[in-house]
């Protein structure tokens, strides 16, 4: 019984300390930061169980499984081109040369992993973490600071995914894979810088 009373007066405590963490740091920015935190903890806790669930899924889908990075990248592709084309009277031809440019390291990026269809998957999965840690620093910082932080921050992410690989079994470290890791958060921050600078334009032009 003293145990259970002390682990209620400790979430208790824990409760009242969230709480004035909360309202001190104001509820967008907390749930920023936790949303991006809670990423990085997921991408952390998978790493010592992703070999067995690629061997799971390859002997279930036999080569099929090779393409999974590619349909990740074609469906964030489809969210990208959703987007140009709400906003397409705002997109000038440089815009396009730059989204094809973008686009043209994607695939080549795709080609050249073929023989490595897991690391595919950093393409949008380091992407997407550069995103969330833009989203919780542009609160406090000028913008292009905070693309920049938000990079930094992503690669320091992928050294650590390769340090705990470092310590596990049947896993191992590699600079190729912190250069990937940079390299998708980079693409991933400038698709945004792209995309959310058309929105803006758009916004401020009206309908």
């Amino acid at each position: 019984l003293p145990y259970i009373v002390a682990g209620i007066v400790a979430l208790v405590l824990l409760r009242t300390l969230f709480n004035s963490l909360y309202l001190r740091a104001g509820p967008q920015r907390v749930r920023a930061w936790l949303a991006a935190l809670f990423y990085v903890a997921f991408v952390y806790s998978t790493i010592p169980y992703m070999p067995q669930a690629w061997s799971l899924l390859r002997a279930y889908t036999g080569e099929a499984i090779r393409h999974v990075g590619i349909v990740a990248v074609v469906l964030f592709a489809i969210a990208v081109v959703v987007s140009i084309w709400r906003t397409r009277a705002h997109y000038t031809l440089f815009r396009y040369a730059l989204l094809a440019g973008l686009a043209a390291v994607y695939a080549y990026l795709l080609s050249a992993f073929a023989q490595f269809p897991a690391e595919r998957l950093h393409l949008v999965e380091y992407g997407f973490m550069g995103y969330m840690f833009l989203r919780a620093l542009r609160i406090d910082l000028p913008t292009g600071w905070a693309y920049a932080v938000a990079w930094g921050i992503t690669v320091l992410v992928g050294i650590g995914d390769e340090c705990i690989q470092l310590v596990l079994p049947q896993r191992f470290f590699e600079v190729k894979d912190i250069q990937l890791n940079a390299i998708s958060a980079g693409l991933g921050l400038c698709v945004v810088r792209l995309v959310e600078t058309v929105k803006r334009s758009a916004r401020q032009d009206g309908p």
